[in-house]
């Protein structure tokens, strides 16, 4: 992958990323969120099972002793406990990944230091809005902007001064701009 470039190569990376690593996590996801939706289900079968041992044994027996329906009750309470303690871990670590996910997909459009949108992504959303404007027959602007002297700047006072000289500048675009 020498010949194909840093823009090139990191491009592919991401790609691959979105491709394989998110897929396959998108897979994984159904399986948790089928288990989730199912976990209270067996807790439901559980304590409606449990509840009709209950009855049955309130219908049939002419004296009904409290310790004869405990073990009916006691059934319908493990169960429904053991399916809430399956289902609330696991929609805690659902939220949990869905927000590294958003986070993930943020820092995939997003560059990291100013916090603006990244070129590959500006260059797809161009088009769609570019495509609703049109529509929606509005008036639709790009602003392009260049630091004069950044290199000379950034080579004078260190990387750590232009990061900050970037910071800035992006905030100051970002409090003026309208968010798309």
């Amino acid at each position: 992958n020498r010949g194909v470039g840093f823009a090139k190569l990191r491009q592919l990376i991401e790609d691959r990323f979105q491709r394989d690593i998110l897929s396959q996590l998108e897979y994984q996801m159904t399986w948790v969120h089928t288990v989730i939706k199912s976990a209270p289900m067996l807790g439901l079968f559980g304590t409606v099972s449990g509840m009709m041992g209950a009855f049955q044994t309130l219908a049939t027996a002419e004296n009904v002793e409290p310790s004869m329906l405990a073990k009916d009750i006691s059934i319908a309470l493990i169960t429904t406990a053991d399916g809430l303690a399956i289902a609330i871990p696991l929609i805690v670590a659902v939220a949990a990944i869905n927000i590294r996910i958003k986070k993930m997909e943020e820092l995939a459009i997003r560059d990291s230091l100013t916090g603006l949108y990244l070129n590959r992504y500006f260059q797809e959303r161009l088009g769609e809005e570019l495509h609703r404007a049109r529509l929606n027959k509005a008036i639709f602007s790009v602003l392009l902007l260049d630091i004069d002297h950044f290199k000379r700047y950034n080579d004078e006072f260190g990387h750590a001064a232009g990061d900050i000289v970037l910071r800035n500048a992006a905030s100051i675009i970002l409090r003026c701009v309208s968010s798309v």
